[in-house]
């Protein structure tokens, strides 16, 4: 059985829940594990070496210095939020639909669903590892990429976003089935009209078998009265 493809309001409702969790999640692994084994926070320490351009009168060589440190900062904790945030979004967006009908919290919750894009059948591991992790990557690149994820569907007009095409995938609403109408035969009247006739034929046979039943009972009896 066929279905709709998921609606705009849908497909971003489950995409924000999703994007949420992760997040939440990215937030207290960062928190809770990675910065307490590295020994700092290195937001905390980008924050209070801003906090100097403002305070303090620093020479051009100071200021270059400077600068350079807040790059290396803010490079190791770009590096550590994507070591933690590429293996959860694999987890969550490629082996939870995996194991779980194609499905994450977010699409469970609007009721829809990834498959592949003919038949509707269940999608493989490496077009989840294309449409998630990957397309994930892309998108997580632009700032704002709830924005891009938006426009890009809104764009294409076709309820598909830049990763169901990099994957040959759709989602579809599992609540919304295409319910084919049968269609009019357009030789149905001739075919009406060939069954008609069909049955006065064979009603005129039977009549004429009667009669001639009927006929050669008259001369059976009539032969039985000469005798």
């Amino acid at each position: 059985m066929k279905h709709l493809d998921a609606s705009i309001g849908s497909r971003f409702g489950a995409y924000l829940i999703d994007f949420i969790l992760i997040g939440i999640v990215n937030l207290i692994l960062l928190n809770f594990v990675a910065y307490p084994l590295l020994g700092y926070d290195p937001t905390e320490v980008i924050m209070n070496k801003l906090e100097i351009f403002q305070t303090m009168e620093l020479t051009e060589t100071e200021v270059l210095d400077l600068l350079r440190e807040i790059i290396i900062l803010y490079g190791i904790e770009l590096g550590i939020s994507y070591a933690i945030l590429l293996p959860l979004v694999f987890l969550y967006m490629c082996l939870l639909p995996y194991f779980w009908e194609n499905q994450t919290v977010g699409r469970m919750l609007f009721h829809v669903r990834v498959v592949s894009m003919k038949d509707e059948e269940k999608v493989s591991l490496p077009k989840l590892l294309i449409r998630e992790l990957l397309g994930y990557i892309v998108m997580s690149f632009f700032s704002g990429s709830i924005l891009i994820f938006v426009l890009l569907v809104v764009v294409l007009n076709k309820k598909r976003s830049i990763c169901d095409y990099m994957a040959s995938t759709r989602l579809i609403n599992v609540r919304q089935p295409i319910v084919e109408e049968p269609q009019e035969n357009p030789f149905a009247f001739f075919d009406r009209q060939a069954n008609k006739d069909y049955m006065d034929a064979e009603v005129h046979e039977v009549h004429s078998q009667e009669e001639t039943n009927s006929s050669s009972e008259e001369s059976s009896e009539d032969d039985y009265k000469v005798i």
